[in-house]
């Protein structure tokens, strides 16, 4: 007998609502759940699978914590711990609602220290993609409670919502995560959905895009081939292995030719071939069409009053990855440009005097640079000293581009069954969906193809429940140049679309943006947002 992985030890279950318990058994076999003092019994059908309704729990009554068994006439049984009824949210989208709330650090560190709630848990479901056109039992993932270890993890929209959810309804609150970095909305839809809804595009727009060949995001004009190619394992395999492979080469070119790895050019320098000012792209240098790596060094004076304290050293955000060292030890290593660089220094790293921060800078296909507006210092306790200014520069090993891989999971369909379908028996109260950013490139028919994806999603969680859009932030692009909002088109569309349909709702957020930062970090604003919104929608009409 096998059950979903999201039926396990602290599940919250959505109060108010049916509850399915599903699962696969021997063929025929007798399948009892033992909940709340009440037996449920049900029969496996010829394909072996199960599912058994459970009533409602009210309001009123006690929400838990409650045990669950679950058992097989062939002998094996399951016993689920610590079960609570609440308010279970669905949370889809891309990196923005992705974003973990050790990310948002430089705002709230203090708070994601503190944080302790059992009564906030959250279940990751698995990010991998599904070209097989059936729902499989979830394998993986557990739900997890809220402490000072585990709440690093969540997701930072939902942390904070549910946080906020707790404070005024004092009720626990679940989290199903399914935002995937990167995905554009047609990766959360069926192929079946996905034809339909192109076609009735076709019929209906005037269009005046054309398919940009990118390998990565599907259009209008290329969904009828990568989802016919997607369905072939041997074809994603093979461009995997390939993809693997040449970025294997790639560094490993790098890694074998870079002097700075040869010679250790990790402590201080005494002669370099240029000086660079920092923060800023290597834009209008004669770095600007450098690929592989370039060391950074800077020298600082630390003082008495700072020294052997735990301190942060922050560089912004740099493109495209790096190591960072200090004093000749590792700092800490960003395998990619997005994620800002915030490294945490033990007792004993700083020393009163001099201290030396080498970074090895690594492009593969980005114009480099170091961010500009962004923070760049050594802090500890209440004193920093700035990073900002001339950093003395030798040139590593130059490579050819590197052609990036294949994301199959941005693909369209690639995460409908996998992660969308596969728990299409849970029960929410609510949708909270914060993407759009990877559909900039055809804004066109963004509006058409978001209805599509929540109407789909409403034939498997229910016709009635309420969806929170939230808008795509002010941002002027990823540099070196900050001129065009490469958004407004999806946010446009965005407006457009919440208009058309019943109970769905926009929270408006274009103000909270940062022109240079695709991911900001102040997701406890943007949850409120999305607090304040429900609860005017959905709260006081429940009262």
């Amino acid at each position: 007998m096998k059950l979903s992985s999201i039926y396990s030890d602290n599940m919250i279950l959505q109060r108010g609502k049916k509850n399915i318990i599903s699962g696969l058994a021997e063929a025929d076999e007798s399948v009892s759940i033992l909940f709340r003092g009440v037996q449920y019994t049900t029969k496996a059908d010829v394909n072996g699978c199960w599912s058994i309704e459970m009533p409602p729990c009210d309001q009123e009554e006690d929400l838990g914590p409650f045990e669950m068994v679950i058992s097989g006439s062939k002998g094996e049984s399951f016993r689920l711990k610590n079960i609570m009824f609440g308010d279970v949210f669905l949370l889809g989208g891309q990196s923005n609602m992705e974003l973990p709330l050790e990310r948002t650090r430089d705002l709230y560190g203090e708070e994601i220290d503190a944080a302790m709630d059992q009564d906030i848990r959250m279940f990751q479901v698995e990010k991998v993609f599904d070209f097989s056109g059936e729902a499989k039992l979830l394998e993986s993932g557990e739900w997890i409670c809220v402490t000072p270890e585990t709440a690093k993890d969540f997701s930072a929209v939902g942390y904070f919502f549910a946080k906020m959810y707790r404070m005024e309804k004092h009720i626990p609150v679940g989290l199903v995560h399914t935002a995937v970095g990167g995905a554009p909305v047609e990766a959360f839809m069926s192929e079946e959905n996905i034809r339909a809804t192109a076609e009735k595009i076709k019929t209906s727009h005037d269009l005046k895009c054309t398919c940009d060949g990118n390998k990565n995001m599907g259009c209008i004009f290329c969904y009828d081939k990568m989802l016919k190619e997607d369905k072939d394992p041997e074809y994603v395999a093979k461009v995997q292995e390939n993809d693997r492979k040449r970025i294997e080469a790639w560094h490993e070119e790098l890694e074998n030719n870079d002097p700075g790895l040869k010679n250790g050019w990790l402590e201080q320098w005494e002669e370099c071939d240029d000086t660079i000012t920092l923060p800023g792209f290597f834009k209008g240098t004669k770095y600007e069409k450098y690929l592989g790596s370039l060391w950074l060094q800077k020298t600082v004076s630390i003082p008495e009053s700072m020294a052997h304290k735990e301190g942060v050293l922050a560089l912004g955000t740099l493109v495209d990855s790096d190591k960072t060292y200090l004093n000749g030890e590792l700092a800490g290593v960003t395998e990619y440009k997005y994620p800002p660089r915030r490294y945490a220094l033990k007792k004993g790293a700083l020393r009163a005097g001099e201290n030396v921060i080498s970074v090895r800078l690594c492009m593969d296909s980005n114009i480099g640079g170091a961010v500009p507006d962004m923070p760049y210092h050594i802090k500890a306790g209440d004193e920093q000293v700035s990073l900002e200014g001339e950093w003395q520069l030798r040139k590593g090993y130059a490579c050819e581009r590197l052609e990036g891989e294949t994301f199959f999971i941005w693909h369209p369909a690639a995460l409908f069954h996998s992660m969308i379908d596969s728990i299409r028996d849970i029960s929410f109260k609510a949708v909270l969906f914060y993407q759009g950013e990877s559909n900039c490139g055809y804004p066109e028919y963004y509006a058409d193809m978001l209805e599509a994806m929540v109407e789909e999603w409403r034939g498997l969680f229910g016709e009635e429940i309420p969806f929170f859009m939230i808008e795509i932030a002010y941002f002027l692009g990823e540099g070196p140049d900050y001129v065009d909002d490469p958004f407004e088109g999806v946010r446009k569309a965005q407006h457009e679309a919440v208009k058309r349909m019943k109970d769905v709702y926009l929270v408006e957020i274009y103000d909270l943006g940062q022109y240079n930062e695709l991911h900001p970090q102040n997701k406890k604003d943007v949850a409120k947002r999305v607090f304040e919104l429900y609860k005017n929608k959905v709260m006081e009409e429940e009262r």
